[in-house]
């Protein structure tokens, strides 16, 4: 029959994590974030097992290292998608507000056009032509 173990996780160097189970056999981390410039961040955890004797291991270490994701186009678009979404909408806009402020001016110029073109057509005794 195998004898019980203890566990013991120390982390011996490196950015500083919080281990859950550090008395278990696979202690879990949340990987630390890694600062714009660094490519990597390496985590020394020391192991010492300890049996129902009072009998301890030497100690054994492993090393961890954490790689940050490449940046991807896709990611880039997401971290930016509200801007851009603000950029577009923005221009939109404006585009649409010129335009319509264009089309309210040619259409009051053609209004007064018409007018124009009527009174004279009454000045001069023509009759009024109506649409069909």
């Amino acid at each position: 029959m195998a004898e019980p173990f203890t566990y013991a996780w120390t982390q011996t160097s490196g950015t500083s994590v919080t281990l859950s189970g550090d008395t278990t056999t696979q202690p879990t981390f949340t990987a630390p974030i890694i600062a714009s410039g660094i490519s990597e961040a390496t985590m020394v955890f020391s192991l010492v097992a300890t049996d129902s004797n009072g009998a301890t291991s030497t100690a054994d270490t492993v090393s961890i290292t954490v790689i940050p994701e490449t940046a991807s186009a896709a990611s880039d678009f997401a971290a930016k998608e509200d801007v851009i979404r603000a950029v577009i909408t923005d221009d939109a806009t404006r585009s649409l507000t010129s335009t319509l402020t264009a089309n309210r001016r040619l259409a009051g110029e053609a209004r007064e056009r018409l007018i124009a073109s009527q009174r004279r057509r009454r000045r001069l005794g023509h009759p009024q032509q109506r649409a069909v």
